[in-house]
């Protein structure tokens, strides 16, 4: 595992805060996707790497194929700091790099998915 600092450039980014590069094994699940009226498609397990982690959150290479505002449930590790289990996530940019998928992740809040949700599929969001 290799950590470094890194700082948002000036004008090329739009960050506000600072990244760390942290490569660290992800697991993650659809819980809502953007174009089948909220609901998810399957409720599988995706690995992934994370790239690097701030505050508002994560980049991520995976094979799983996703959309802009579809939401996740994620779980990673940050090695000798921290291990989380199904932190809320939106995509919100995906670009292809050769078979994989790098895709950016802002975290939320779960009042951020109650305009995609039902009473129906409120069942499936993970417990914590």
């Amino acid at each position: 595992m290799s950590v470094k600092k890194t700082s948002p450039k000036a004008d090329s980014q739009k960050r506000i805060f600072i990244r760390l590069e942290l490569k660290s094994k992800v697991k993650f699940k659809r819980m809502f996707h953007s174009h089948n009226n909220g609901q998810s498609n399957s409720q599988k397990a995706h690995p992934g790497i994370m790239l690097n982690i701030g505050r508002g959150g994560m980049l991520l290479l995976t094979s799983a194929e996703l959309e802009p505002d579809d939401f996740l449930a994620i779980c990673f590790e940050i090695p000798r700091l921290a291990s989380l289990s199904n932190v809320l996530g939106k995509v919100k940019r995906v670009e292809k790099d050769k078979k994989k998928y790098v895709v950016g992740i802002e975290f939320c809040e779960l009042a951020d998915f109650y305009p995609y949700m039902s009473i129906r599929n409120s069942a499936s969001l993970p417990r914590g």
